[in-house]
């Protein structure tokens, strides 16, 4: 009796195990939409016009994921119909066969069957001859029905996938369409943001207001880092490599220029870069350096859209500018797994990522970690 009941326990476990990740998995989006919106209200003196920026940077994200789910869809349908096209080829192909197998059988048929005739009547005297000639013809006559009854199959098969033909072409039509007003409502958004980031950068009129606005942007970035590291503290973490393991052999999260080193001097005051600015192709994929739990993916203030990944025992990475978002709060993410698309969010002059790494809220050098940068490219 035990061992008849080792099954369901094991799977109501299994099933218990599962719905506490899930209720844990909630409770952690519910902190981290918590903590931005508190954010969100310590910063009071946002203006109107970073408001109407992120508004609109997070419609071009979310137009940016519908036109992704799109493109899937349209591939998986053009191979459906590649494959529904290779089906009707091959039923066109059996029909043919059949229609010529039975032309052969009618014209055997019609010639055996009139000098069948004439041998039956001269050969009356010899019943065996008569009786084997008569299974011979009723052969021939189920032989012919079975042939046409296969063409009627055929048929109707040929229909059908004729008729799932026009349906795919169909949805294709529907789905190109769709992503067409997609691609409109993309440069509407676009020519949106463009027009909003020329008013807010009129009104950010001199190096002491820029500096000002880049000491805010960092201190929001550290409160936000610190709220994280409390969320996450009683979830644990994967039996994985840790993450200190791989130091100088990490891959850089996208192929590119660098264009603003750890370390060196901003444009602006004293201010030095805590990570490393990536120039990239608008749209390039942005890759996860190491396994971890997306920790934070939404909008935030002189970084765009942002997503952190925490790998574990104090180390996070960051990665900021993104165009789209592939990843939400929770989600685990392996080693080399795609988790957005590089883009100028946050008001950036030109697409580029930008890319820290932390360890325990303490910004280090990423040229270090990753593997080596040949002719100042990453890659």
């Amino acid at each position: 009796m035990a061992l008849l009941l080792l099954p369901t326990l094991v799977m109501a476990q299994s099933a218990k195990e599962r719905q506490q990740k899930a209720d844990t998995l909630k409770q952690l989006r519910s902190q981290i939409t918590t903590l931005t919106r508190d954010l969100q209200k310590a910063r009071g003196e946002e203006s109107q016009l970073a408001r109407s920026l992120r508004k609109t940077e997070r419609a071009i994200d979310q137009i940016s994921r519908d036109m992704r789910l799109i493109e899937g869809r349209q591939q998986r349908e053009s191979k459906t119909l590649s494959r529904l096209k290779q089906e009707l080829s091959g039923h066109q192909q059996q029909l043919q066969q059949q229609q010529t197998r039975l032309r052969h059988q009618l014209r055997s048929a019609y010639v055996m069957g009139q000098q069948g005739q004439i041998k039956l009547l001269l050969n009356q005297q010899e019943p065996a001859t008569v009786g084997r000639m008569m299974v011979y013809y009723d052969y021939i006559s189920r032989a012919r029905s079975r042939e046409i009854e296969n063409m009627r199959e055929s048929l109707t098969a040929l229909q059908q996938v004729e008729q799932q033909i026009t349906q795919r072409l169909a949805e294709i039509d529907r789905l190109k369409q769709e992503a067409d007003r997609k691609q409109l409502a993309l440069q509407s958004e676009r020519a949106e943001r463009k027009e909003t980031l020329k008013r807010l950068k009129a009104e950010i009129t001199s190096s002491d207001r820029q500096l000002v606005s880049y000491k805010k942007n960092e201190k929001q970035l550290e409160l936000l880092l610190k709220a994280l590291d409390q969320a996450l503290a009683d979830i644990p973490e994967r039996d994985t490599r840790p993450f200190n393991k791989r130091k100088g052999k990490l891959s850089w999260p996208t192929k590119g220029r660098l264009a603003a080193r750890f370390g060196t001097q901003r444009p602006v005051g004293n201010l030095t870069w805590r990570g490393v600015l990536i120039d990239s192709k608008e749209g390039s994929t942005v890759n996860s350096i190491s396994q971890g739990r997306v920790a934070y993916a939404d909008w935030l203030r002189g970084f765009g859209l942002l997503i952190i990944i925490d790998h574990g025992g104090g180390y996070m990475s960051l990665y900021g500018h993104n165009r789209s978002l592939f990843k939400e709060a929770g989600d685990w993410v392996e080693t080399g797994d795609s988790i957005a698309s590089v883009g100028d969010s946050g008001g950036q002059d030109r697409p580029g990522l930008y890319f820290e790494i932390r360890h325990k809220g303490k910004p280090i050098n990423p040229v270090r970690w990753c593997r080596r940068v040949r002719n100042n490219r990453t890659g």
